[in-house]
């Protein structure tokens, strides 16, 4: 395995010439810099593609950037079923709603020539990696593959291991800097006093706080957290693994209609999230990898 680590505006050239060369590719790519695999899947030529993603949302984004190129395979509506049965260039799907469509016979898997797993860390977060390991089963041997992920635990390594032959490594050089425009504070406080801390700086703070994202280190934590400013008169609503696709979106949703003032999610959670406007961001707990 070739490894080596490029600046992060690098990274469109590197996957482009991965997959116009038929290289192997496992990138790490730095939570500042998503969607490589989303960007990459429509610019090459007739090949059948298939890419995995985490949740509906993301796939419903990736899908939207293809145009008439792509179709995600959350469909469950006539016309989706009839695309899917005449043939598609790409596919975008999360795997549990892929291995549903297999078993029903609306989806062959055996002619893929390029297979994408995107945001790979989150696939083992939310539990999806029986299932990721359940559709490459499916695959035709002969393939290209990539792998994208923001962070390497030894889970997705071994992952890597299994479906990759001799790739290339990439790791993204993190952005080291902040954006200027954004102020930001620092409070110290002992560890039990946060769930008081916390409320009060949303009420308080000045600006006001309109809405807020806040980080857990846990899902636990997350479920406590927005517990907590519940119970002290402020809508808040918990994002993570273990959470179902139902209450994902129901949360997710709440919070862009502004019926919830605040998200609670962990790390992993809350990458990929696509909110047009947000006043603050709150780190409740240090972030488990500082990029994300």
């Amino acid at each position: 395995m070739n490894s080596y680590s490029i600046p992060h505006f690098a990274v469109a050239q590197e996957v482009h010439h991965a997959v116009l060369h038929g290289v192997e590719l496992c990138e790490q790519l730095s939570g500042a810099v998503g969607g490589a695999g989303e960007r990459i899947v429509y610019d090459h030529g007739s090949y059948m593609r298939a890419v995995l993603y985490h949740a509906v949302d993301a796939v419903q984004q990736a899908a939207a950037a293809g145009e008439d190129h792509a179709v995600y395979a959350e469909v469950a509506d006539k016309l989706g079923r009839r695309t899917l049965k005449h043939g598609v260039d790409i596919l975008i799907a999360c795997p549990g709603r892929l291995n549903d469509l297999v078993g029903q016979g609306l989806i062959d898997l055996s002619h893929i020539e390029i297979f994408v797993l995107d945001e790979a860390d989150r696939m083992l977060d939310m539990g999806f990696v029986h299932d990721v390991k359940k559709v490459i089963a499916k695959l035709p041997a002969k393939r290209q593959n990539l792998m994208f992920s923001a962070t390497m635990p030894k889970e997705i390594e071994q992952l890597a291991a299994g479906i990759l032959h001799d790739p290339a490594f990439v790791k993204v050089d993190p952005v080291s800097s902040t954006v200027e425009r954004i102020d930001q504070s620092l409070y110290f406080v002992e560890k039990g006093n946060k769930k008081f801390l916390l409320p009060w700086l949303i009420k308080n703070l000045k600006p006001d706080v309109v809405n807020a994202l806040v980080f857990s280190r846990t899902k636990h934590g997350a479920d406590k957290i927005a517990r907590d400013l519940t119970k002290q008169g402020i809508t808040a609503a918990a994002i993570h693994g273990n959470k179902s696709q139902t209450a994902r979106v129901a949360a997710l949703e709440g919070f862009k209609e502004g019926k919830t003032r605040v998200l609670v999610a962990t790390d992993i959670a809350a990458r990929g999230i696509d909110i047009s406007e947000l006043s603050h961001v709150f780190n409740y707990d240090l972030p488990e990898v500082p990029e994300t």
